[in-house]
């Protein structure tokens, strides 16, 4: 408002003004007041149209056309009127064509078309604007047509096959795509097939065709008709046949019923078997008579009995004619036979018989020859007697020594004899105790043919091992003056028994004194005459009578007291002090005690140790007590009490001292210990705890159970380098410690243990490296820088180790002084371990890349600016922000060092704003996540402005150099 009094421009953004104006010269003064009014909402006015149409606004009387798309107006309210906010919102129109063919006729919303032709159909569409539909049309037309067929047994047409006459019809689709009907008028005629079978002597004609073999032919004809004739010919080819036999015979021949007396060629036509021809010619030589001689005589012949008759050599014997028989034909060839029939049986399978051999020539001379065959059996049998065996005497002190419980002979046997049965005697002599004997069984075995077999001995050995029946009686007795009194086995015997008698009883104690007093278990034993023992346990009773048993000499031992203890727990622990003493009577001791330690506590009167400490270390508390006979003071003795406080660092139960992975990091102490970068102080990161105690052993935050491991990309990256990739994954503690060893089951018992990786091969191994990958990044730096990737850890080393487990307390997620986790401790860290070049898949600290930094490095050239159209923030790291980047051909730039004084403004569809930024993408002024839009709204006026709605937004980016905004839309994908 500018004030005509004094030309003064007042601004309404100074709120409420007054001004005093002095008149001159008794003028009146002249007073403004100014009110400034807030700004009112803005009238919103909402409209939709279709792309065809136009709306005239009566604010600005403007006509707005839906051709030119959604139209946003901002009119601006005169002095403090409201301004006005228009929101044209165009649906657009729609136009469709479709190319389509049809047969005959197409029916198409309600409209029938018979002709090819283009066609218009108007409707309104689904958001009510006009829709025109163009069909451009073909049709096509269906055909008929009519064939006549004659045919043999079927007709196959269009994959359908007819056998019978008929008129058939096929409905088909013709070359158009269109229905085709096609008449077929059939006339079916048939084939016909004929079997023959003949049986034919050399050859069979049938249709011109000779066959001279068997076989089944088959010759293929024509009906009358035209049609198929199959002839199928079955066929069997039999031989004539011819023959030549030569013949040389005694005076005659007598062949088919024909008789022969003259040498001489003679034929002979007969039908064989086949019913064919047969031709036969003999050619025979008629011979005259002469005498037979004996050339050698029949050898007589005497072998080993076999048991069997001797069947082969008997045969054999027969065979060669008595082994050396022979004589010459007067004519033709010699025919021997003998009269054997069977031999004259002798002893077991022995025997002989004389046989006569006769010869015979073709014409039935003869002469003979006699010899005699002989078995004998001069072999003697064999046998095995049974094996020396021990038996033992029974309840009444008797023994069983028959065959059923020592063994019988069950081998015999003989070559000519097999009915054996071995036969035995028994020398008896007394063993050494009286239910032990020895006894010398011989065995015999002889043949029916009179051979005897060597004798054979088996020695049986009876043994006494029933073990005596302890019988025992209780007993009180009293104290003699002495202070001692005795008893004898007998005083317990209550009638032990044996079955063969008793050798010795004894006692187990047979002296008492006033340490007896009360009730003894006496133990009986009894031993019998061959050393076998039982027992029975009788009580006595001692009492002290008139005796004062106090002076019996008092023996303080040595007590010893073992606690483990973790991380968590308080150390505690009793004993009595006196359970193990001797001596102590009924009159009872008094118990000193000096130098009792700190945390230590001791009851004099009943001996009760109990030790408490609330600090965790390993100790050993020694001391002394001593204790003195009521009765007799001068009867004392003295002990040593030890404490032993074992730590048992990881909580798994089992003590340091016994421990092979005391830190439960899956790394053994021993290798650990021999890894040590520090060998004196076995420290490697001199944080005052040894490497097999620390979890942390280079103090990166990374812990060493993860260090040391590989995963399936690291070991083949590791490969690569020229170290050896184990072929595995990273496998944490399962928490487990199957065999009490303290080395968690993961690395014990399923074996998922190696050398650990050293990445850079610097002989340094990486749960002791520094810098893992030689990078020149340090490991706590790369293991830590998630967001933003830019070298710079995300979280710093404050050096407290509160749980002294050796990991830092910014790193550390469990607190092990109030509860040591078992397999989780050793990797609880907070640490992201990301891998932010997501190249190869090998975590940054082990990974050599080193990311750009904005300023060094190679000189962008070549970059755009590339704006997302969609984002997704739904926490899986990826596109979870509106985030604007540079895309470079070399060297890299960042939006917040090219644009650190960016601004962004968005709308959604109704124009209103829901979200702005200054300093937009800058994180050198807000963290990554606060830097980029995350899909909420900052606008305190909007419904659910935690979580924008799934939807289209519109953006105006303003860069802040001066150059013009750009404008575009975001898919948020809520």
């Amino acid at each position: 408002y500018t004030w005509t009094v004094d030309g003064v421009e007042y601004l309404g953004t100074d709120g409420d003004t007054t001004v005093h104006y002095e008149g001159a010269n008794c003028a009146p003064d002249t007073i403004l007041n100014i009110t400034v009014n807030d700004e009112p909402q803005p009238i919103v006015t909402n409209v939709t149209i279709c792309s065809n149409e136009t709306y005239t606004w009566n604010v600005d009387g403007v006509e707005y056309f839906g051709t030119d798309g959604d139209t946003t107006v901002h009119y601006e309210g005169n002095n403090c009127a409201a301004d006005s906010l228009l929101n044209i919102t165009v649906l657009q129109t729609t136009e469709a064509s479709i190319d389509t063919t049809v047969c005959d006729i197409l029916t198409f919303n309600d409209s029938i078309y018979t002709e090819s032709g283009t066609y218009e159909q108007h409707f309104t569409n689904a958001v009510g604007c006009d829709s025109m539909l163009t069909i451009n049309l073909t049709v096509l037309e269906s055909t008929f047509e009519t064939i006549n067929r004659i045919v043999c047994d079927q007709l196959t047409i269009n994959d359908s096959t007819y056998t019978e006459s008929g008129q058939y019809i096929q409905n088909l689709t013709n070359a158009a795509g269109c229905d085709s009907t096609l008449t077929i008028n059939l006339t079916v005629n048939e084939s016909s097939e004929l079997t023959l079978t003949e049986i034919a002597c050399d050859s069979y004609e049938l249709n011109d065709s000779v066959y001279t073999e068997s076989g089944t032919y088959v010759q293929n004809l024509q009906t009358e008709a035209g049609c198929d004739l199959t002839v199928t010919l079955n066929l069997t080819i039999r031989r004539s046949t011819e023959e030549i036999i030569e013949r040389t015979v005694c005076n005659q021949l007598r062949i088919n019923n024909t008789l022969y007396t003259q040498s001489g060629t003679y034929t002979q036509n007969l039908t064989n078997a086949a019913g064919c021809d047969s031709t036969l010619i003999i050619r025979l030589t008629v011979l005259s008579e002469d005498p037979v001689e004996l050339t050698s005589d029949a050898s007589d012949l005497t072998v080993e009995c076999d048991g069997n008759g001797n069947l082969e050599d008997l045969n054999n014997w027969l065979q060669t004619i008595g082994g050396t028989g022979a004589a010459q034909a007067g004519f033709g060839t010699i025919n021997w036979t003998n009269d054997f029939e069977a031999l004259t049986p002798g002893c077991c399978n022995t025997g002989s018989v004389l046989v006569t051999f006769t010869a015979y020539d073709e014409c039935q001379n003869s002469v003979s020859t006699s010899a005699t065959f002989t078995i004998v059996d001069s072999e003697a049998p064999a046998f095995t007697a049974p094996e020396d065996i021990t038996i033992y005497s029974g309840e009444e002190c008797q023994y069983d020594a028959s065959v059923e419980a020592t063994g019988d002979v069950t081998d015999e046997s003989d070559a000519c004899c097999p009915e054996l049965d071995a036969t035995y005697t028994d020398v008896v002599e007394q063993g050494a105790c009286a239910g032990e004997w020895v006894i010398t069984r011989t065995w015999n075995l002889a043949d029916a043919c009179g051979n005897q077999a060597e004798p054979q001995v088996q020695i049986i050995t009876v043994m006494d091992t029933v073990a005596p029946v302890a019988v025992c009686n209780n007993l009180t007795i009293q104290l003699q003056e002495n202070g001692m009194v005795s008893i004898t086995a007998d005083d317990l015997n209550g009638g032990s028994t044996d079955n063969c008698g008793i050798d010795t009883v004894f006692i187990s104690q047979y002296d008492f004194t006033c340490g007896d007093l009360g009730t003894n278990e006496v133990t009986l034993t009894v031993v019998d005459n061959c050393g076998n023992t039982s027992t029975c346990t009788a009580e006595v009773t001692v009492e002290a009578g008139d005796v004062d048993c106090g002076q019996e000499r008092l023996i303080a031992q040595p007590d010893v007291l073992t606690l483990v203890v973790c991380p968590g727990g308080i150390v505690n622990g009793s004993i009595n002090l006196l359970t193990n003493d001797e001596g102590i009577g009924t009159s009872g001791i008094t118990m000193s005690a000096d130098n009792i330690p700190d945390n230590v506590q001791v009851n004099l009167i009943d001996g009760e140790l109990l030790y408490a400490n609330e600090e965790l270390s390993e100790a050993v508390i020694q001391f002394t007590y001593t204790i003195c006979s009521n009765a007799n003071p001068e009867n004392c003795s003295t002990a040593e009490v030890t404490i032993h406080i074992q730590l048992d660092t990881d909580c798994d139960g089992v003590p340091n001292v016994i421990d092979i992975d005391d830190d439960d990091d899956g790394i053994l102490d021993i290798h650990e210990d021999q890894n040590a970068l520090n060998q004196q102080t076995l420290d490697s990161d001199g944080d005052g705890i040894v490497d097999r105690l620390d979890i942390d052993s280079d103090n990166d935050g990374i812990p060493d159970n993860i260090e040391w491991q590989q995963t399936i990309a690291e070991g083949i990256q590791y490969a690569e380098n020229g170290g050896v990739d184990q072929g595995l994954d990273y496998y944490p503690p399962l928490g487990t410690d199957s065999n009490g060893d303290g080395w968690d089951d993961q690395y014990d018992a399923l074996g998922v243990y190696y050398d650990p990786v050293d990445m850079d091969l610097d002989g340094i191994p990486d749960y002791l490296d520094e810098d893992a990958d030689g990078d020149g990044i340090a490991d706590y730096i790369e293991g830590w820088d998630a967001t933003p990737h830019d070298t710079i850890a995300d979280v710093d080393y404050i050096g407290t180790d509160t749980d002294g487990d050796g990991l830092d307390d910014a790193y550390d997620s469990y607190d092990t002084s109030l509860e040591w986790l078992h397999g989780l401790n050793a990797i609880g860290t907070n640490a992201p371990l990301q891998d932010s070049d997501t190249i190869i898949g090998v975590r940054d600290w082990r990974d050599d890349y080193v990311p750009s930094i904005p300023g060094e490095g190679e000189e962008a050239e070549g970059c755009e600016l590339f704006i997302p159209d969609g984002f997704s923030p739904n926490g899986d790291t990826y596109n979870d922000y509106f985030e604007i980047i540079f895309t470079c051909e070399t060297g890299d730039l960042l939006f917040e060092v090219e644009y650190p004084d960016a601004k962004i403004e968005i709308f959604n569809r109704w124009g209103n704003k829901v979200y702005e930024k200054a300093n937009y993408g800058n994180t050198q002024r807000w963290s990554y996540q606060d830097a980029w839009w995350d899909g909420k709204s900052t606008n305190k006026m909007q419904v659910g402005r935690d979580n924008l709605p799934t939807a289209t937004y519109f953006y105006i980016l303003y860069l802040g150099d001066g150059s013009k905004p750009i404008t575009g839309s975001i898919f948020l994908n809520n």
